[in-house]
């Protein structure tokens, strides 16, 4: 044998012998043993359930566990406040006009978008007029890099981007900025029917 496994078989012995050695319990000990145990509601039965339930528990963790749990909480919450600020559910018109079932002709006017981005596979135009939806509004290759698309659009002032290749937002480099967002990419405002008599 070797010697692990002398010392392991050596350890089981005095295991052995100190059960052999343990004296057997008395009438009295067994039959407050028994008593316990038929207190006891059976594994798996409603009563037991539903006791776990209601015991109250102590809950014990470290000052550092707690604290970043906070921190995780709180920084998930400003992730979701984040997203969220950068799109906006918009209403640019759209929504009025559908529930009030008309709309009048100069109240929309058709706005040409284009980009130019050589070597670009799929470009779209994201703002607050689609919801900021990457897959809303795809833009058309015309030429050897240049895209482009023309949609409706209500009139007021618009902050739009593009997506380009489903994952690089680009500002529009022939419009003026809006404010900082926040996400490192300031987008792009249109402004569309300026009002009478200007």
């Amino acid at each position: 044998m070797s010697d692990p496994e002398n010392k392991r078989e050596a350890w089981l012995e005095r295991i052995r012998e100190g059960y052999r050695s343990t004296p057997p319990l008395g009438p009295d000990a067994r039959r407050r043993l028994d008593d316990a145990l038929a207190a006891e509601p059976r594994p798996g039965s409603l009563g037991s359930i539903v006791r776990w339930w209601l015991e109250p528990r102590g809950f014990a963790a470290r000052p550092w566990a707690v604290a970043a749990a906070i921190v995780a909480l709180l920084g998930v919450g400003v992730l979701v406040g984040r997203i969220s600020s950068q799109h906006p559910a918009a209403d640019d018109g759209r929504a009025a006009m559908a529930r009030s079932g008309s709309a009048s002709a100069d109240s929309m006017t058709v706005v040409h978008f284009t980009l130019s981005a050589p070597g670009a596979a799929s470009i779209a135009l994201v703002g607050d007029f689609n919801d900021w939806d990457a897959s809303a509004t795809p833009m058309r290759q015309t030429a050897a890099g240049v895209w482009s698309v023309s949609i409706p659009l209500s009139h007021g002032r618009h902050v739009y981007a593009f997506v380009v290749n489903s994952a690089r937002w680009v500002n529009d480099p022939g419009a003026p900025l809006a404010p900082e967002d926040g996400f490192g990419v300031p987008n792009s405002v249109v402004v569309v029917g300026w009002p009478r008599g200007t």
